[in-house]
């Protein structure tokens, strides 16, 4: 209401969310507001509407689930259990939200930003918080919400999406990892394969890992095949494995992928023979290695697209 005596004065303005002035209904150096987004809006000297002020994050304190608005930011204060701040949707390129933890209770309590129907960091999933004491700024970018967060965080372990990440160049000191293959998961062959000098135990689910580096000595049991008809020779079970035939046998390779490669270490007990699934052999002139008489026969398979390869590395 206006002070008796007083004319108010009143900008051009819209209450409507996303609205921006057209060109034709401002004056070069006139203002424009939009009071639903807080933003200020002129034409300048070359005919275009810019922005030149407002727009600035307006924080609300939360304890409970909670829809927030572009601009807006949540002190997302988890202290009395965890819940979810939802992003709007619909967003438009530059819309940006802030979650910031005011109590440092993340990494007790986790806070969880929903996507809304769009993705976050490229991924089809929600955001999980979980380092106390930080700020994470979501900006739309177009396609996806980036995440930039402020790490100065006193407890919890990482602001992560619950979905693949990448670990580059980091140093796992209490790791189990439960397998391995050429799609980015490390695998041990056997249950009872260990980690050297581990104390205690972590467990990383959907991480792609890049040069990792071990903070302690691998070291992995000798699988023993289990002689028989029908048996499949697979690199999964381990990278040396040993075979005591009790018979001629025909195995299958069915289980080897491109990529993978094992040392088989054969005893042909009474002068037995193996007929082999389909290998090209880069040893013994190209054909199938004679089994050694006394001892062990050393032969190592690898695989590259849809080749199997073998060579006879050595006898006893």
């Amino acid at each position: 209401m206006a002070q008796a005596g007083y004319t108010p004065i009143q900008l051009y303005h819209s209450t409507v969310t996303g609205a921006v002035p057209s060109a034709a209904n401002l004056l070069v150096g006139e203002a424009a507001i939009n009071v639903t987004d807080r933003l200020i809006f002129t034409k300048d000297s070359g005919g275009n509407v810019v922005e030149i002020g407002g727009g600035g994050i307006n924080y609300t304190l939360q304890t409970a689930n909670y829809t927030a608005e572009k601009g807006e930011g949540v002190l997302a204060d988890t202290s009395g259990g965890a819940f979810t701040v939802t992003l709007p949707a619909s967003p438009s390129t530059g819309d940006q939200v802030v979650v910031a933890d005011p109590t440092g209770d993340w990494g007790t309590n986790n806070l969880t930003v929903g996507r809304n129907g769009s993705t976050i960091a490229g991924v089809a999933q929600d955001l999980v918080c979980d380092i106390s004491g930080v700020s994470v700024q979501l900006v739309y970018d177009g396609s996806t919400w980036a995440v930039y967060a402020q790490v100065g965080g006193n407890g919890g372990t990482v602001v992560t999406l619950n979905g693949v990440q990448t670990l580059t160049n980091k140093t796992l000191t209490t790791p189990v990892i439960s397998q391995i293959s050429n799609t980015g998961t490390l695998t041990l062959p056997t249950s009872t394969d260990t980690l050297v000098g581990r104390a205690t135990t972590d467990t990383l689910t959907n991480k792609t890992i890049t040069n990792l580096i071990f903070d302690g000595n691998y070291t992995e049991e000798v699988f023993t095949i289990t002689d028989g008809g029908s048996v499949d020779l697979n690199p999964a079970n381990g990278t040396v494995q040993v075979w005591t035939l009790g018979a001629s046998r025909s195995p299958t390779a069915t289980s080897f992928a491109s990529g993978q490669s094992m040392t088989l270490m054969v005893d042909d007990g009474s002068a037995y023979t193996i007929t082999w699934p389909s290998v090209t052999w880069k040893t013994d002139s190209g054909n199938p290695p004679t089994l050694n008489t006394t001892g062990f026969t050393a032969i190592v398979l690898w695989k590259v697209s849809t080749t199997l390869y073998g060579a006879r590395v050595g006898n006893n």
